[in-house]
């Protein structure tokens, strides 16, 4: 026995599709198949029992594709491994076998059979005898010596939760593959494509697709996995630009990232309308979204710094809450009256003419401190955002108070610092804390999900990257899946309660902060 070094010099692809009716599942083989290899079959399940010759699903492109076909009136497992070792013998360069779901559902048919005619009626233990047959279906598409694509339909998968009343009902939680457990461990790519015919590369073993979404995939794509096979240094049609993502397709958290920041108010009008036609059209590359993602937060950031508190403001503490006085805090001598505060005088100004900013006519050493528009408002006057978990930052002695209406500095409760750093099992235990400490309902978080990462996605597929985003800027995303505690917590962190200094501190300013 002797080791060698590892090269892919004989590799193979091996793809899965899988989808919903419609989806286009075998018209996306047919041409990624163009990409892979010239001389291509297809093994065609979906046709009618007694269905004629040309009455396959596949055969309806043969006016846009060149292939030839095997329909197989026979579901049976025996009859796939037979049409695939007829494959084999002819020297076809990509074998497409169009669905291999027909072979699942017969061999449950069988299973179930032999458990009644061998085990009594017990259908699992007549898996002893069924699991061998499975094996030698994936053995023999494992073995083909070519590429092979195979796609299979979606089933829906169904879980339990609990109504208002505590009461089970059913609950959609997504799609799977109709195969038997486990089947994705035969391919190099599993791909899902959902009604819209956008795919997302769910496993790729290349490193360079993962997470990908792809509009109508196609010929490019089938060249680029021929491409990384035969070790090209430069694969036709990808972005240099990409650097590590591989593949000229931006992926879903990218999207959802720009969305998010084109919400800001530091995006002028016609910035936000020429990306939002750009979102429109044909998907673009992580690169190119890389970039949009980086020029937007330096534009938000700049905003942020034109919009803080002059400077020498004392910076704002993550856990600490505003601080509300209405009468200057000045330092006198014991049994001494402090001097009362002078009224501020109008400016003059010519008729028209804007007037010159007014200094601020708190004494020096007052302490001034914005304050919450009211108890039951947890949102922002000025900007319509939310301010829940926000704390505000105060101005220094002497320093001028901004604008009325004008933003300010603040920091999001349950936003974690250098969330690079953390290991998975910190990000996903922080995540789910912050779904357990405000209350996220399963409801919401597969409603976010199924938005952000297309249909039938629930809570269980964000991808560990977005958990780590959100644990950075929990705000947005909070306000988007537990409203409710959004409310709730804003009224309790933000209404002000009266002191001996300020018994209605109801009447003082408006807190104002800089909207997501």
């Amino acid at each position: 026995m002797a080791f060698k070094r590892a090269t892919k010099a004989a590799a193979l692809a091996r793809i899965a599709l899988y989808g919903p009716s419609g989806s286009g599942k075998t018209y996306s083989a047919l041409l990624m198949a163009q990409g892979l290899g010239k001389k291509i079959a297809v093994i065609d399940s979906e046709i009618a029992i007694d269905g004629k010759d040309g009455t396959g699903a596949a055969s309806k492109y043969s006016d846009r594709f060149e292939f030839e076909v095997e329909e197989l009136r026979d579901k049976s497992v025996v009859s796939y491994i037979a049409a695939i070792t007829a494959a084999k013998l002819a020297g076809y360069d990509v074998l497409i076998i169009d669905s291999i779901s027909h072979a699942w559902k017969n061999l449950q048919t069988e299973v179930e059979k032999i458990s009644k005619a061998k085990f009594a009626g017990n259908y699992w233990a007549a898996w002893s005898e069924g699991n061998p047959i499975q094996e030698r279906f994936l053995n023999a598409i494992v073995g083909f010596p070519g590429h092979v694509i195979a796609t299979m339909r979606a089933r829906t998968v169904w879980g339990q939760s609990q109504d208002k009343n505590g009461r089970d009902k059913p609950e959609r939680m997504g799609l799977e593959p109709e195969q038997g457990k486990g089947i994705e461990y035969e391919f190099d790519l599993l791909i899902s494509i959902n009604a819209d015919h956008f795919a997302v590369v769910e496993k790729d073993r290349s490193g360079r697709f993962q997470d990908a979404v792809i509009q109508k995939p196609g010929q490019d794509f089938g060249a680029q996995i021929a491409g990384w096979l035969r070790h090209t240094d430069a694969i036709p049609g990808l972005d240099p630009a990409v650097g590590n993502g591989g593949f000229e397709v931006c992926t879903a958290d990218q999207i959802k990232d720009i969305r998010t920041l084109l919400t800001s108010p530091a995006i002028k009008d016609e910035t936000r309308k020429a990306i939002e036609e750009k979102l429109a059209g044909p998907p673009f590359s992580r690169g190119k979204a890389a970039n949009i993602i980086e020029k937007l937060n330096a534009a938000r950031m700049a905003f942020k710094a034109d919009q803080a508190p002059a400077a020498g403001a004392e910076a704002p503490k993550p856990d600490a809450k505003p601080k509300r006085t209405t009468k200057a805090a000045e330092t006198k001598p014991a049994g001494q009256k402090p001097a009362p505060t002078p009224a501020p005088t109008a400016p003059v100004t010519a008729a028209g003419a804007k007037p010159a900013e007014t200094p601020n006519p708190t004494p020096a050493g007052a302490a001034t401190t914005a304050k919450p528009a009211g108890p039951t408002s947890p949102k922002n006057a000025a900007t319509g955002t939310s301010t829940v978990g926000s704390t505000v930052a105060k101005p220094a002695a002497g320093a001028t108070a901004p604008p009325a209406g004008a933003p300010v500095a603040f920091e999001p409760e349950g936003a974690v610092r250098d969330v690079e750093k953390m290991s998975e099992s910190d990000v996903l235990m922080g995540f789910n804390k912050l779904c357990d400490d405000y209350r996220a309902t399963v409801k919401n978080l597969d409603t976010y999900a199924a938005k952000s990462f297309g249909p039938g996605k629930c809570f269980r597929d964000i991808p560990l990257e977005r958990k780590r985003a959100i644990l950075a800027d929990p705000g947005p995303w909070l306000c988007e899946v537990a409203p409710s505690t959004v409310s709730a917590v804003a009224e309790k962190t933000l209404a002000p309660k009266p002191t001996r200094d300020n018994p209605d501190p109801t009447r003082d300013g408006v807190v104002d902060d800089i909207p997501y």
